[in-house]
């Protein structure tokens, strides 16, 4: 089963005063044809869709773009889920965040606001562990979270073959994310528990703008790259993995 990451779009962010929703646009359709092109299993969102609050019509946009990516994904029958980043979600008490308004939209398979473990395919026993970016209201413990997963599913965690994130990684080189674009607490990826109860699982992890495996963990950086000056150097684009 082919799958196709992507993160941190963030194409509301200007820099040096340039809006780069073009740029972001641009990569976002590469990414939906590439996983077109090789009939993916499933289209994965990792977080970060907007920064920091933007105005209205600039959100509608942002909006836009993932609706148009999950349409187009539809058409062509590649699933896709959609887990918030710390980018988005509101501190309103109620659990909100900015992909809400995909739930809706047709052809999504999930927007994934709680942690959760899913059927990566109908007819496979692969699944899959979503660990989102939480609200202040649902905020959750990562690694109890996975260890109460393995127990409740037995004999059948050896079928967890993906544990995807939008969370923080202890030790790895901090960047623009968690310097002049910081937000929120810090809640790490539960390594270690991912490791000792699905021993046979890839991790990715979304946050981190610069593309990069650190400590087994895949992060596919930013989908556009270079959103800061800080952010030199670092390659966009997004992963494609083989499960």
């Amino acid at each position: 089963m082919r799958v196709i990451v992507t993160s941190d779009w963030h194409p509301d962010k200007a820099t040096a005063g340039f809006e780069r929703f073009g740029d972001v646009r641009v990569a976002v359709e590469r990414s939906v044809e590439r996983a077109v092109e090789v009939k993916a299993g499933l289209y994965l969102f990792e977080g970060d869709l907007v920064t920091n609050d933007p105005s209205l019509d600039f959100y509608i946009r942002c909006l836009g773009l993932a609706q148009i990516a999950s349409r187009d994904l539809r058409r062509a029958g590649v699933p896709s889920i959609w887990m918030p980043g710390n980018h988005d979600v509101f501190e309103d008490g109620l659990g909100t965040t900015a992909l809400d308004p995909l739930e809706f939209s047709d052809g999504v398979v999930g927007v994934a606001v709680e942690p959760s473990v899913i059927r990566l395919e109908p007819s496979s026993p692969k699944l899959a562990v979503l660990l989102p970016y939480p609200a202040p209201s649902r905020v959750y413990d990562p690694a109890e979270f996975v260890e109460e997963e393995a127990r409740a599913l037995g004999d059948r965690a050896r079928d967890v073959v993906l544990v995807a994130g939008h969370l923080m990684i202890e030790g790895i080189e901090r960047g623009s994310e968690s310097d002049d674009m910081a937000r929120g607490r810090d809640l790490f990826f539960p390594v270690e528990a991912v490791r000792r109860c699905f021993p046979k699982a890839v991790m990715t992890n979304g946050h981190y703008h610069r593309r990069q495996v650190f400590n087994g963990v895949h992060v596919p950086g930013s989908i556009a790259g270079g959103l800061t000056r800080g952010e030199v150097g670092c390659e966009p684009g997004f992963l494609e993995l083989e499960l």
